[in-house]
């Protein structure tokens, strides 16, 4: 009868050290997500401009999309903000790439051939472009979820000459 016990207790020790440390592995927090914003036009600005644009504001109601980098076929997904710009994220084991837009996907190569020589351009600069994460969470070199993330709204230069 002891022996029963015993085997039993160790069977729920095991699986309850188990599920601690699933839950300490992979734990959700509730992080602060701040943007700065790069000036986009083209005369020299003033400097308070410059000065509003680079001093950090909360993200607040928003989407951000999201993939680890390791995805060949990239799956995102969203992450939503609160009023205050703050939304709750899981530590992942991979670096986690943030956007502001889901980058474009790639055509096929008979996609492309349809389209005028100038469209081709275009298309390669806003697919290399949408492709440039505006923030990153690397958890290979830390353990821990940090209390902020730290974004940049940059300037696409792909825009359309019409």
């Amino acid at each position: 009868m002891f022996k029963k016990f015993s085997i039993l207790y160790i069977v729920v020790f095991l699986l309850a050290c188990g599920v601690r440390k699933s839950v300490v592995e992979n734990p959700e927090k509730t992080i602060q997500i701040m943007y700065v914003e790069d000036y986009c036009g083209g005369a020299a600005p003033p400097v308070d401009l410059i000065q509003e644009l680079s001093t950090p504001k909360p993200y607040k109601s928003g989407i951000l999309y999201w993939t680890t980098n390791d995805s060949s076929v990239q799956a995102f997904k969203t992450l939503k903000t609160n009023k205050n710009g703050q939304a709750s994220i899981k530590k992942y084991n991979k670096a986690m790439l943030f956007f502001f837009k889901k980058p474009i996907q790639k055509l096929s190569v008979e996609e492309i051939e349809t389209m005028e020589p100038t469209e081709i351009e275009n298309y390669q600069c806003e697919l290399e472009f949408s492709g440039i994460p505006n923030g990153v969470l690397d958890f290979s070199a830390q353990n821990l979820i940090p209390d902020t993330l730290f974004l940049n709204k940059s300037c696409n230069h792909c825009l359309l000459a019409e």
